[in-house]
């Protein structure tokens, strides 16, 4: 299903549910900066989810796809992408068929504009790069060490 928004020019949507839509976007983003800038007291588990100290779950989703909820959510083109890219991690995040035909057509629409080591865009994060499957395994784990599959 597509966006309402189709250029950065209009203006988001507003309402109740928009507002606490951005509310909880803005809590999730809150737990992922823990997460990443505060080790001791909350981290990623192998499935790449947001845990406390003791291992329980605090965000439902991997740090990948919370991203594409949060705060690059108004550049992914379709829900059911973000949707796919959770399956694909839930299912083990492998370097398959499914990587290469659904995954990476995802990452080269919505992200690689800016998560690109040749990306000229003024918000570009070259350093994050997310155009292979070595970039993408990296971010499901918030940077824990990943296997890549064969």
């Amino acid at each position: 299903m597509k966006k309402a928004i189709v250029n950065s020019n209009q203006k988001p949507r507003s309402g109740p549910k928009q507002l606490l839509r951005h509310r909880t976007m803005l809590l999730l983003s809150l737990v992922i900066a823990l997460a990443l800038f505060n080790p001791l007291s909350l981290r990623a588990d192998k499935a790449g989810y947001v845990t406390d100290y003791e291992g329980d779950v605090l965000a439902s989703d991997p740090l990948l796809v919370n991203a594409m909820k949060t705060t690059m959510y108004e550049y992914v083109t379709d829900d059911e992408e973000i949707d796919s890219v959770g399956q694909w991690i839930n299912k083990g995040a492998l370097n398959d068929g499914e990587f290469r035909d659904v995954i990476l057509p995802i990452m080269k629409e919505n992200c690689t504009k800016c998560h690109s080591v040749s990306s000229t865009m003024s918000d570009a994060v070259p350093e994050k790069p997310l155009a292979a499957f070595e970039d993408v395994i990296k971010y499901i784990s918030a940077g824990l060490p990943a296997k890549p599959s064969k």
